[in-house]
């Protein structure tokens, strides 16, 4: 009987699965994967490549990012109990965003350890909160069945990750070789729309005086990017777009916009004026804006998830939801709708397109005239920033949005009409940009990738690991900063319990401004890349092509735009 380690059996499973690289931070646990990794590099054997992160939050964003590219199952190992620790506030964001990886840790526990209770150590309990499933691989245990069954689970709807613990002799022990079995979806009777629930809401959406679709992450499969938007003509209804995904092309009459998020300027007017809200694969964000649709509002649902990550829609949940695909019922959805609607109705349709487009014209109009209207204003204004960004990116450029103050800025003036060309955070560890944008860039070589970011989400995003992974692995991508020297959206919390604004020398004294701020040029040199502060108005356009020019010669970079302070 021919024998391999469990390192190996690893590698095969993962090549199965499609799995391209292993994000990791190493422990003594996960050295068997890294030699064997070598074994199979000398011996032109295909295995994943592995990706060295110094920081194991980093590890994870950038599994994240690599999967809202790739569409593919991710792998994240860390050293034990210490490194999962690490991982943080990544496994929210994973969770939120949907991120179908498997995380393995080696076990840390004696067989006598136990915690206050005097229960037994259980090195699961860190996340089984925010993971669809974990397992501690036992040594009776059939190692390729569990393996499997973890990409099997993370991959099926609604995705999600999953944490593995294993003991620490578990790679390096002989096992029988084994053929590893394809991935099995896991919900492969996973039922259709049903009919007459989709009658239903064809009627209620034709008969509707504003009706409204709400996509969250129907992005992820870029087929239901135009299915959307037929669905959206055939009515002549406008589609909000959620942050996270790139739903509808946003040059479309048809697009809504972005939808805003809480601390950002501007509310989510569309939901106020809706009679009703079709909302397709949609959670609500971590920190929702103002705007829901009102008491009367008739709230649809189509969505694999009927708890929406345990979140009802705007606090009450759906009138009507639709356990289904999207890829299936967004095209049925058009097809009942088309069969229903008749002269009279069609005449409403064309009256309202009209009024939509102009609408949209005027909007984007809007928009353009602010940012020209402050383009020399100091310090710099977001709008007159998010404007410039616009002019120096191009259609294929991924944009990694994780800003939260100024959240709106860039939704209002850069268009994404491409598919996987928008990436935000689900989730609320304000860390997600940083690493994320390393992920997008393994998965995406050819492209641009720009990553807009908060100041606090550089600092709390480990930026140094991200840098060197980034200059190791010949990933460059420009960070944008979005730098008031504050946790904005804490002050605006902080100034409206006080009763009263905050000063410059109480803003550091109330813990909300980060000021003096890091110079951020330095560590991107530090790293073998190029930075640049920011403070005059007219800077930014040749800053932002610079930082470009240098991505694409090979080298990370950082523009750090200095913005008003604390706003």
């Amino acid at each position: 009987m021919e024998e391999y380690i469990g390192a190996e059996a690893l590698l095969e499973i993962l090549n199965v699965n499609g799995v391209e690289h292993v994000f990791f931070n190493p422990g003594g646990d996960i050295c068997p994967v890294q030699a064997a990794v070598c074994r199979y590099r000398v011996a032109n054997k295909p295995s994943p490549r592995l990706i060295l992160c110094l920081h194991e939050s980093v590890a994870l964003a950038a599994a994240i990012g690599h999967y809202m590219v790739s569409g593919k199952p991710q792998l994240v190992m860390v050293h034990s109990e210490l490194g999962a620790q690490q991982l943080g506030g990544q496994v929210h964001n994973a969770q939120w965003g949907r991120t179908p990886v498997v995380i393995m840790a080696g076990l840390a526990a004696a067989p006598s350890r136990v915690n206050w209770k005097n229960e037994p150590y259980d090195q699961g309990m860190m996340f089984r909160n925010h993971v669809k499933w974990d397992v501690l691989i036992g040594p009776k245990d059939d190692f390729h069945e569990i393996i499997q069954h973890a990409f099997d689970v993370a991959m099926a709807e609604p995705r999600g990750p999953v944490f593995i613990t294993y003991q620490r002799e578990t790679f390096n022990k002989k096992m029988a070789r084994s053929a590893i079995r394809r991935p099995t979806i896991m919900n492969p009777a996973f039922p259709k729309a049903d009919p007459r629930q989709l009658e239903i809401i064809a009627d209620m959406m034709i008969n509707a005086s504003n009706p409204l679709i709400v996509a969250g992450s129907t992005g992820r499969y870029p087929e239901n990017i135009p299915a959307l938007v037929d669905l959206a003509e055939t009515l002549a209804v406008p589609v909000l777009s959620g942050l996270t995904r790139m739903n509808i092309p946003t040059h479309h009459s048809l697009c809504a916009g972005i939808e805003h998020m809480g601390g950002s300027r501007g509310t989510n007017t569309a939901l106020n004026e809706a009679d009703v809200v079709l909302a397709i694969d949609y959670d609500m964000p971590y920190v929702p804006a103002p705007g829901a649709p009102g008491t009367a509002t008739k709230i649809l649902h189509i969505d694999f998830d009927p708890m929406t990550q345990g979140r009802p829609l705007w606090g009450r949940g759906a009138d009507i939801f639709v356990k289904a695909d999207s890829r299936e019922a967004i095209p049925s959805l058009t097809g009942i709708i088309r069969r229903k609607i008749d002269a009279d109705k069609q005449t409403v349709i064309k009256h309202r397109a009209v009024l939509l487009a102009d609408a949209h014209a005027r909007q984007r109009t809007t928009y353009r005239e602010l940012a020209l209207s402050r383009s020399a204003a100091k310090p710099i204004s977001p709008d007159w920033l998010s404007y410039c960004l616009a002019q120096v990116i191009d259609e294929d450029t991924i944009i990694v949005n994780h800003l939260i103050s100024h959240a709106a800025s860039p939704t209002e003036q850069i268009h994404r009409n491409r598919p996987f060309t928008l990436l935000a955070c689900a989730g609320g560890n304000i860390g997600f940009a940083v690493g994320a944008a390393l992920g997008a860039k393994i998965a995406a070589p050819a492209q641009l990738v720009v990553s807009l970011l908060t100041d606090g989400g550089f600092y709390w995003g480990c930026p140094v690991s991200a840098l060197w992974s980034s200059r190791a692995y010949q990933a460059p991508f420009l960070y944008v900063i979005f730098n008031n020297q504050s946790y904005g959206a804490i002050r605006a919390i902080v100034e409206e319990l006080s009763e009263s604004k905050i000063s410059d020398e109480l803003g550091f004294e109330s813990g909300v401004d980060i000021d003096p701020p890091v110079d951020s040029s330095l560590i991107a040199r530090s790293c073998g890349g190029w930075g640049k502060i920011v403070t005059e108005p007219a800077d930014v356009l040749p800053s932002l092509q610079e930082g470009i020019k240098q991505v694409k010669s090979g080298n990370a970079s950082i523009v750090d735009i200095r913005l008003p302070k604390g706003i």
